[in-house]
């Protein structure tokens, strides 16, 4: 066998035991949540590495690409505080560029807070933004969202400032 037909072997190997991993969860939460058994709140927490991941991202989204050496990590309680936190050195959707993106979310049953920034965000080949940040904040079907680019300098900068009000039928800003 080849290199090629080899990593297919581990790949399909690694996807099976997914799948049978899924299935053991499954099972002992089908268990777990039986009417008349009384159980603790769950917690769940969560740290992923990648290393070279590109290949196996196309297989989600064939328009994503990059994410190697990612960091993902987080966690999930029913209350109070979830968070999750990203870093990831460099992704692509589509034409679209991203290096150096780093993410953080914090937030509850009723508020979401996501900030983060990205170093460089390569639009085309004449059209760099070399610094983005955002901020969002949201609660109770309102969100504000701030968003800088640019670089410190005050000529080269710009700024964005939204309120957005969801509604049943859509939203307004």
């Amino acid at each position: 066998m080849n290199l090629k037909q080899n990593l297919r072997v581990i790949f399909l190997s690694v996807i099976c035991q997914m799948r049978l991993n899924y299935s053991l969860i499954s099972i002992t939460l089908l268990i777990l949540n039986r009417p008349g058994i009384s159980r603790k709140m769950n917690h769940l927490t969560f740290d992923i590495s990648t290393q070279y991941i590109d290949d196996y991202i196309k297989l989600v989204d064939s328009s994503l690409a990059g994410f190697n050496n990612s960091h993902i990590y987080g966690s999930l309680i029913p209350s109070p505080i979830n968070y999750a936190e990203c870093d990831v050195p460099q992704f692509k959707y589509k034409n679209y560029n991203f290096d150096n993106v780093v993410i953080a979310a914090k937030g509850d049953s009723t508020n979401l807070a996501l900030s983060g920034s990205a170093a460089n965000i390569n639009i085309s080949d004449s059209l760099n933004v070399p610094l983005a940040v955002f901020d969002i904040k949201a609660s109770n079907d309102v969100s504000k969202v701030q968003i800088t680019t640019g670089t410190n300098q005050a000529i080269n900068q710009a700024k964005l400032n939204a309120q957005v009000m969801t509604y049943s039928n859509g939203c307004e800003n």
